[in-house]
C-alpha cells in the first residue's frame, strides 16, 4: 500500500478477525477477514507503508488485560478504557447537540 497515513479497524473474534483499512478521508483502501492468530495478523500489516493508527474491538470473553505483565502497559491500557467510558458518556450529548445545531441552520443537514 501507498506512503500515507492509514487507519485500521479490526473486529477481533475467536475463530476470525475482520479487518478494514481507509486513507485519513475515510476511503476503504481494504477490507479483509482473516484467521485470529499471530502469523496472518502480521502478515496483513508487513505490507503497511506510512503511518498506521490501529483500534479494536475485542470479544467480551477476551481476559487480554489481566495478561499484562508489565505494571506500566497494564497502567496505559486502564487509562484508555477509563478515556473510552468517558467518550461513550459524551458521544450522546455531542450527537444532540449537533442535531439542534442542523435545525437551527439551514444549511447544515445531519
Amino acid at each position: 500500500m501507498k506512503c500515507m497515513t492509514k487507519y485500521v479497524g479490526l473486529d477481533v473474534h475467536q475463530a476470525t478477525t475482520v479487518a478494514s483499512v481507509r486513507a485519513e478521508g475515510g476511503r476503504i483502501l481494504a477490507r479483509s477477514i482473516l484467521p485470529t492468530d499471530e502469523p496472518a495478523i502480521v502478515e496483513f500489516f508487513h505490507g503497511m507503508r506510512g503511518s498506521v493508527h490501529v483500534t479494536f474491538e475485542e470479544g467480551t470473553q477476551s481476559q487480554w488485560l489481566e495478561k499484562l505483565p508489565e505494571r506500566g502497559v497494564r497502567f496505559r491500557a486502564e487509562a484508555l478504557y477509563c478515556e473510552l467510558d468517558v467518550l461513550r458518556e459524551l458521544r450522546p450529548k455531542a450527537k444532540a447537540a449537533m442535531v439542534a445545531e442542523s435545525q437551527i441552520e439551514p444549511w447544515f443537514a445531519v
